[in-house]
């Protein structure tokens, strides 16, 4: 029982993590900085250095490779949810602004449909 209740702990605690990274756009950016940095450097050392070795060993091949495509994957991701949340907070950014410098005119929709009357 004590073993089921610290592994819902540690699940927890790596979910309040990636929460963490997710959310701090200093955080996120490092992260993909040095995954792709990662990703260049182990491409690289693959198809030179390591592929005799490599080509002699098909699981480690297939491992190595793999490894490779899921931090681009990862890289990807990242980077298409920080896209997308950049956009949000412009978004978001715009709204107060607006709010701020145009308190009487309302939102957007609201001043659409005045005109159209």
């Amino acid at each position: 029982m004590a073993d089921g209740l610290a592994a819902v702990n540690y699940l927890r605690l790596v979910i309040q993590i990636c929460k963490g990274v997710i959310r701090s756009h200093r955080v996120r950016r490092t992260i993909m900085f040095w995954n792709v940095l990662a990703v260049l450097v182990l491409a690289f050392l693959g198809s030179t250095f390591f592929w005799s070795w490599l080509r002699a060993n098909p699981v480690w091949f297939l491992g190595y490779w793999a490894l490779c495509g899921w931090l681009t994957i990862l890289a990807a991701v990242l980077a298409v949810y920080d896209m997308i949340r950049v956009r949000l907070e412009g978004r978001h950014a715009e709204g107060r602004l607006h709010e701020k410098y145009f308190p009487d005119k309302g939102n957007s929709d609201e001043r659409h449909d005045s005109h159209s009357n």
